[in-house]
Order: C-alpha cells, then sequence, then structure tokens
C-alpha cells in the first residue's frame, strides 16, 4: 500500500500542471500559426519567469500581447485552438 502511494505521488509530482501544460501548449501553437518566434517566445518566458519572482502571475499569452509579438486577435486564436484541440495553421 504504502509502495502505490509513494508511486502514485511521484507520478503527481512529475506531471506537468494545467497551467504549466497550457502555456506550453500556447506558445507551441502561436509558433506553428506564424504569429510569433521562439526568440519572441524565450523573451516573453524571461519576463514570466522575473515577474513570478516579484509576486505576479501572468499567462504567457497576455505577455507576448502586452509586448506587442501578437495581437489580441491572434491570442484569441490561439486560445480558441487549445479549447478545439486544433492547431492548424492560420
Amino acid at each position: 500500500m504504502i509502495a502505490w502511494m509513494k508511486s502514485r505521488m511521484k507520478n503527481l509530482v512529475d506531471q506537468p500542471s494545467k497551467a504549466e501544460d497550457r502555456e506550453e501548449r500556447f506558445g507551441d501553437i502561436a509558433q506553428k500559426k506564424g504569429y510569433s518566434t521562439w526568440p519572441q517566445l524565450l523573451e516573453a518566458l524571461e519576463l514570466q519567469i522575473q515577474e513570478v519572482s516579484e509576486g505576479k502571475t501572468r499567462f504567457i499569452g497576455e505577455i507576448l500581447c502586452d509586448l506587442q509579438f501578437i495581437t489580441k486577435l491572434e491570442l484569441r486564436d490561439v486560445l480558441e485552438s487549445m479549447d478545439n484541440g486544433t492547431a492548424e495553421n492560420g
């Protein structure tokens, strides 16, 4: 029983949170659709990490939009693709 519980806890710890998974997928989809580049995503992620250390929390899409790397329409399109489970181009 204890071994099973330890195994279950390890699986929970090793799995990314829904927020982490969502951020990763957002960046992948935005890049696949041609809305952002990898250097832009990295810059946004660096800013996000800095803000977390300051106690702030923002989604990567919001940061990309604030940096004017993507538009609000592109942000919405990526979010809709995530909700629909589709990441087709443009």
